[in-house]
C-alpha cells in the first residue's frame, strides 16, 4: 500500500513523540543509575547488578528506539512505508499493552492492606 505524504508525515512525527518518550525514560534511568554500565549489566539480568535506584526501562526500551528511529526514516524516505508503521504500531502494542493489565492488580496497590500482608 503506498501512503500519501501527510500520512507518512504523521506516521513519522508519531514515531518520533514515541522515541523522544522513550528516550527521556533512558536519559532519568542513566542520571539516576549514575553509570550506563552498570544499567546495561542489570539489563541483562546480572545477578551482582543492584543499580540504588531501580530504573523504570528494560532492554526493550532500547530495543524499541531503535524500531521508532527506523520507522520514521522510513515513513519520511520511502512511499511504502505503511508496512514500517503497522509493524512498529503492533510492536508496541504487544510491549506495552500487557503493562496496562497490571495497573488495576491488587499487588499495584500500596495503600491496601492485602498488599502488605495478610489483614490482622
Amino acid at each position: 500500500m503506498i501512503l500519501t505524504r501527510g500520512t507518512r508525515a504523521t506516521g513519522a512525527v508519531l514515531c518520533a513523540v514515541l522515541a523522544v518518550t522513550v528516550a527521556g525514560w533512558l536519559v532519568r534511568d542513566v542520571r539516576a543509575v549514575g553509570d550506563p554500565g552498570e544499567l546495561w549489566r542489570y539489563w541483562a539480568g546480572y545477578v551482582d547488578a543492584r543499580p540504588k535506584v531501580g530504573p523504570a526501562t528494560s532492554a526493550i526500551d532500547v530495543a524499541m528506539l531503535v524500531v521508532y528511529v527506523v520507522a520514521a526514516v522510513a515513513a519520511v524516505r520511502s512511499t511504502v512505508a505503511a508496512a514500517a508503521l503497522v509493524a512498529t504500531g503492533v510492536t508496541t502494542l504487544a510491549v506495552r499493552l500487557p503493562g496496562l493489565w497490571n495497573i488495576g492488580a491488587d499487588g499495584m496497590d500500596t495503600d491496601s492492606p492485602t498488599s502488605s500482608g495478610p489483614a490482622p
